[in-house]
């Protein structure tokens, strides 16, 4: 063949990524190179949380596969701080209430150094959920979801009643109390022309209308913070002391879910528990 035409036909020859593009019938672009940006986030917040074996198994799952390697550190209730390197050690950790766990943190780390994250639980009141991760975009994304949906989904029937402060409950309670009561004469005021009589009577409504108040947010406060807690680790030990807490607390509310909450007054009235009164009178 002359040599012109073998020159010719080289340069009609298709390259070969053309060649690929007519076989298969589609049209290739360049092939981008994955993406090396980084994402990071610190974040605190607060969320009424109770952390049970299966939703700790499911976020380590989803660490080990997204981020790398997990390990935990539990800070106790005797004040100590106890480390285990994988799922199965902690297990071994009993969680009694002498040394109930007060914060946990998961800990993942890419094996090549690339990735890292943690997932910190507290039982402190404000701010007991912190959430820290640098990782590639595409793990940090898929990461910050699963967490984000899994802590969502620890939140406990109870989680209302943790809104809102009950002292200040108390107060606004206590302060309509006593505008109402001026109004309608049950109190006087010091500058008030009245008898001894009268006077004795206001102050001992008064100083009885505080101390009931007073009384009742103290109490409501105290079973608050001990059945109705801001975290609860219900592993090991813990499952059944919060089980054994959820009788008490079905038992304070009236029902399972509550109906009503002020602050400082919890109150739920059922339709069987009405029905079941009559019965009793009748």
């Amino acid at each position: 063949m002359p040599r012109s035409n073998r020159r010719k036909r080289r340069s009609e020859s298709p390259p070969a990524e053309e060649l690929t593009s007519e076989s298969t019938g589609v049209v290739r672009g360049p092939v981008s190179p994955p993406s090396t940006m980084r994402v990071t986030r610190f974040d605190s917040y607060y969320r009424v949380f109770v952390l049970k074996d299966d939703d700790l198994t499911r976020l380590v799952q989803d660490f080990q596969v997204l981020i790398g390697p997990v390990r935990f550190e539990l800070e106790c209730a005797d004040s100590v701080t106890r480390h285990a390197d994988s799922l199965h050690d902690l297990a071994t950790f009993d969680n009694p209430p002498s040394k109930a766990i007060r914060r946990l943190k998961i800990i993942a780390q890419g094996s090549d150094g690339s990735n890292s994250a943690y997932l910190r639980l507290s039982a402190d009141r404000e701010k007991n959920v912190q959430i820290v991760f640098d990782a590639r975009e595409d793990a940090a994304t898929r990461i910050n979801d699963r967490i984000e949906d899994r802590v969502e989904s620890m939140r406990p029937w109870y989680s209302p009643l943790r809104r809102g402060s009950v002292s200040a409950t108390a107060f606004v309670i206590w302060l309509a109390t006593m505008i109402v009561g001026n109004d309608r004469g049950w109190f006087v005021g010091k500058n008030e022309q009245v008898s001894d009589i009268i006077r004795h009577q206001s102050e001992v409504r008064w100083s009885v209308v505080t101390g009931l108040i007073a009384g009742i947010g103290i109490i409501t406060g105290l079973l608050r913070e001990k059945y109705f807690p801001v975290g609860a680790f219900a592993i090991g030990q813990g499952a059944s002391d919060y089980n054994r807490s959820e009788t008490i607390r079905i038992l304070i509310i009236g029902c399972h879910k509550p109906c009503c909450w002020s602050g400082a007054t919890l109150s739920c009235v059922t339709v069987e528990s009405v029905a079941a009164g009559r019965r009793i009178q009748t």
